[in-house]
């Protein structure tokens, strides 16, 4: 954020913080959101659950799209009154996202704040690689983790862990039909240092139905569910104070709530490798505002 020399009349920390939180959002939000969903990409493979310590290790490979309309962000400006020394009103400009970060508006000049702005991330497909180990426990039960060595990212350590739940009906002889009941619940944590904390929860009801083919077992399954996510930030911003010339700090903490209704689909293969263990190869796709669609390959065991 620049040029916050013509800020008088009202408090400036007040007015840094309005401009970076009004502009932070529609910078970084569509990818963000689209992001969060992605993490939700992949995360049972079917419905039904595995025997007692039986379970499966899967790497996937998922695609996060971001829609067309996201391709610009909404900003508002503060227009300067410099007879009444104060702010008046503000103004909605619209950058499209076709190159650079930065675009500069020669239509604002010194009587807005900012006249340079952060435009919106100009990304389209976003890929995300994640790992996961699922794990039968009594009877219809199984949980999934999801893990990842803490490591520093620009300074700062980054952490990720995920752990849920599924409960197959069928298996826990609560329901008698030709096909699996699945509820399942899962949670994701993300946490950047002190910059950025997100929490993640997905709930799914998971339909699906085992075919055993000649080489192949297949388990096609659908699933309407929804997600919910926050994203919380906390960082400082240093600007200098026009009416005394010096350097000073604000402590800033933004945050974003998510959610989304979607419904999935997928279909998964397993091939025999040896007695109770083989190879799963899954598809799987979400539709909802950021659509996703993943490619998993696993090691199972019955």
């Amino acid at each position: 954020m620049v040029v916050l020399i013509f800020l008088v009349g009202m408090n400036i920390g007040d007015a840094v913080r309005m401009l970076n939180e009004t502009c932070l959002e529609p910078y970084i939000s569509p990818v963000m959101r689209g992001f969060l969903m992605g993490l939700n990409t992949n995360l049972y493979h079917t419905g039904r659950s595995h025997a007692l310590l039986g379970g499966d290790v899967s790497l996937s490979l998922s695609f996060v799209t971001i829609p067309d309309k996201y391709d610009y962000a909404t900003y508002k400006v503060l227009k300067w009154n410099s007879s009444a020394l104060n702010f008046t009103d503000t103004v909605e400009i619209k950058w499209t996202t076709a190159s650079g970060p930065e675009k500069s508006d020669s239509t604002l000049g010194e009587e807005y704040l900012p006249p340079v702005l952060p435009r919106g991330f100009n990304v389209n497909l976003l890929p995300l690689l994640l790992v996961q180990v699922n794990i039968g426990l009594l009877r219809g039960v199984e949980v999934g983790l999801r893990y990842l060595p803490v490591f520093k990212l620009l300074g700062e350590k980054f952490a990720y862990w995920g752990a849920g739940i599924k409960l197959d009906l069928k298996k826990m002889r609560v329901l008698k039909a030709p096909f699996h009941l699945t509820p399942f619940f899962f949670y994701q944590s993300i946490r950047w240092g002190e910059f950025a904390k997100v929490d993640i929860i997905s709930i799914d009801l998971i339909f699906c139905k085992t075919i055993n083919l000649h080489l192949f077992t297949l388990t096609p399954y659908i699933s309407p569910g929804i997600g919910f996510a926050t994203a919380r930030f906390s960082y400082g911003f240093k600007y200098t104070d026009p009416l005394t010339n010096e350097q000073k700090e604000i402590q800033l903490s933004p945050s974003f709530g998510y959610f989304a209704p979607k419904f999935s689909g997928g279909l998964r293969f397993r091939f025999p490798l040896m007695p109770l263990v083989g190879w799963t190869l899954v598809f799987n796709a979400i539709f909802t505002e950021f659509p996703s669609f993943s490619i998993g390959l696993g090691l199972t065991a019955r």
